[in-house]
């Protein structure tokens, strides 16, 4: 799977806390990108940062009252809203870091969870951050069962749980790893050592179906379907013809809970369900890759 990407939103004033989460998220293995330090010498500055904010996974943005009053800290925050109120898949997922009590969150992401992030605790409140981004071990990427679910106090991302857990059935389920090795035979064979299974891609079949919960509290419920492609790849003397896809069908169900603290939503708990539907017949898609 592709590294996750963030883009680190603040203030001149916050720019060594800044300079140091960038430091801690690469370490961890996330692509992360701040002006300061990632901008390429000799380019439109603001293009830059336009372009890096709508190809992240995550906007992360320090929130100190002087980033409150930063003009470029806002615009970068409505383009972040933008983006992901646009986006099919919502990203980039907005997630506020609070460096300070009783900070004034902007307007356009108040509904979104936000973070504590304080320097006398960093460690703790960085430890939360990478669970937030997913980059810690999931409980999908052993599973065996072709039903698994978990709980747990924040966010999962079910696009990413749903490629971990389709490339555990296919390692770790004997009867999956069985039709998905049929499928693959004959274009394995015509490949022979130079065959290749790229990393899982999803997409989203179907629209969010959002339920709320008004007997049992606040709460939203959410399902989904999802297509896993697993790209089969025959090696040739310029680089690769992708040949056929294996396709899996994943069912996802998601319920999250919340409490509501004054004008704060913040999350209780997130459950996610995921099920495994079966294959679908081989897609071909022809295309020389050249290396």
């Amino acid at each position: 799977m592709e590294r996750i990407k963030a883009f680190i939103s603040f203030c001149g004033a916050d720019r060594e806390l800044a300079q140091r989460l960038q430091r801690d998220l690469a370490t961890a293995g996330c692509a992360s990108w701040q002006f300061d330090i990632s901008a390429i010498p000799g380019t439109d500055a603001w293009e830059a940062i336009l372009e890096r904010i709508e190809q992240s996974d995550f906007f992360l943005v320090l929130l100190s009252e002087a980033a409150s009053q930063s003009r470029g800290v806002t615009e970068e925050i409505s383009h972040a809203h933008y983006c992901s109120l646009n986006s099919p898949s919502g990203v980039p997922r907005i997630i506020p870091l609070l460096l300070q009590g009783g900070v004034t969150v902007p307007r356009k992401i108040v509904r979104a969870v936000r973070l504590q992030f304080r320097g006398d605790t960093y460690d703790n409140d960085f430890a939360l951050l990478l669970r937030s981004l997913g980059i810690e071990p999931s409980p999908f990427e052993t599973a065996t069962g072709l039903e698994a679910s978990s709980t747990r106090s924040y966010e999962f991302e079910a696009e990413r749980e749903a490629a971990r857990y389709a490339s555990s059935l296919i390692a770790n389920n004997a009867d999956v790893a069985a039709s998905f090795h049929k499928l693959t035979a004959h274009a394995k064979k015509n490949a022979g050592n130079r065959f290749h299974i790229s990393p899982a891609q999803v997409v989203t079949e179907s629209e969010e179906v959002t339920r709320y919960h008004a007997s049992t509290g606040p709460g939203v419920s959410l399902l989904q379907t999802f297509w896993v492609f697993f790209g089969i790849m025959e090696g040739h003397t310029k680089g690769y013809v992708v040949s056929e896809n294996v396709v899996m069908q994943i069912e996802a169900s998601q319920d999250r809970r919340f409490h509501d603290v004054g004008d704060e939503r913040l999350l209780r708990s997130d459950r996610l369900r995921l099920r495994f539907e079966g294959f679908k017949t081989l897609t071909g898609t022809p295309a020389i890759l050249h290396g």
